[in-house]
């Protein structure tokens, strides 16, 4: 019996030491935005938003620079939580709904840098309902999978904008948004939680190709 234990607690021990060799490293925060103000919904459950730039290897020189947004539940009062519609990568297209992320890039002088479009056949973020309880914390993507360049910065938090910072540029560039959750469903508690509706103005993130 005390074989079979052993036995047991080996094999145990080798698909514990598979999954550290198998696990994937976790992208790096290179940048974070400042929090937007908080936005309350008519009950008073309040949400607040900012962007998260992180880098990722894909193999070699190739990186990638996934955009993500974070939301922070800031409701004063305690409560069941809320759902929040997040619709990310692929858009939210079911009749009358709004929501999704829209970004903006501007230079150190405020001026619109143009963006570019791209072919794309990959995966992309669901459109999803997130829970998020009392004082939570989430991080969400919006950027398409395995979108990276090599000794560029590829910014892309949606698939109709892409923009390109090259090896060596010395500007400084800045990534802003709005986050907006308006999702077609009646205004009903979904799983006994509160659905959140509303738009937050994400502040903008700085951002410097420094490879």
């Amino acid at each position: 019996m005390l074989r079979h234990a052993i036995r047991g607690l080996i094999a145990v021990l080798i698909l514990v030491a598979a999954g550290h060799v198998w696990a994937a490293e976790p992208p790096k925060v290179i940048a974070e935005g400042e929090w937007s103000k908080p936005v309350s919904d008519p009950l008073a459950y309040a949400l607040r938003g900012r962007l998260v730039i992180c880098e990722k290897s894909l193999g070699g020189d190739v990186l990638e620079f996934p955009v993500y947004v974070e939301l922070q539940d800031v409701s004063e009062a305690i409560g069941p939580g809320m759902q929040i519609y997040c619709a990310m990568g692929d858009a939210d297209d079911r009749p009358g709904s709004k929501s999704g992320l829209n970004c903006e890039m501007r230079d150190k002088d405020k001026k619109i840098v143009k963006h570019t479009d791209y072919p794309f056949g990959g995966q992309t973020p669901r459109s999803e309902w997130v829970k998020l309880p009392s004082e939570a914390t989430i991080r969400l993507r919006a950027t398409p999978f395995q979108v990276g360049r090599a000794k560029v910065m590829g910014i892309t938090p949606d698939l109709g904008h892409l923009w390109l910072i090259p090896e060596g540029d010395p500007n400084d560039y800045f990534l802003s948004g709005t986050f907006t959750v308006a999702p077609a469903d009646k205004d009903l508690e979904k799983d006994g939680s509160h659905i959140w509706r509303g738009e937050l103005v994400l502040p903008p993130v700085r951002l410097k190709n420094k490879h």
